[in-house]
């Protein structure tokens, strides 16, 4: 009997630890950041991302307006808003009624659809904002993912 209780916590841990090399990995490809290829930057942190989304930082670094534009309802946008703008979906659109009721600022565009999305992002100086991972960016000339730094 000590045998077998011996091969179930085996069992178990051996579990646990394939789940803890998983677990990292899932998610991470729930959304992508891209921008128009008339954009500089390859890589940028979160920080920057964040404030870019929530209306404080409105120029790139070379003085060219940033366009943010989301996603609606989705998987992504309920990622993005978790990892990159610290809010829930509901809280940033709050964060956004405020904003623009106070006259400081006016929201990122939404799309209800990845192709919407990207064939707006394709066309728009400036533009950048986020799709569902891995979206296919194949064909697509002027549009260039990001690498995000958390």
């Amino acid at each position: 009997m000590e045998e077998r209780s011996m091969i179930w916590q085996r069992y178990v841990i051996v579990l646990c630890l394939c789940l803890l090399a998983v677990l990292p990995a899932m998610g991470q490809d729930e959304f992508v950041v891209i921008v128009n290829t008339s954009v500089s930057n390859s890589t940028m942190n979160q920080n920057t991302i964040q404030t870019i989304f929530l209306g404080k930082k409105t120029e790139w670094d070379d003085g060219s307006p940033i366009v943010p534009v989301t996603l609606e309802d989705s998987d992504a946008q309920r990622a993005f808003m978790r990892k990159i703008i610290k809010k829930t979906p509901r809280s940033f659109s709050t964060y956004w009624i405020s904003r623009l009721y106070t006259g400081k600022a006016i929201p990122p565009r939404s799309f209800q659809t990845d192709k919407d999305l990207l064939d707006f992002v394709e066309s728009n100086d400036g533009s950048i904002g986020f799709v569902t991972g891995p979206a296919s960016l194949e064909g697509r000339d002027h549009i260039k993912k990001i690498n995000v730094v958390y």
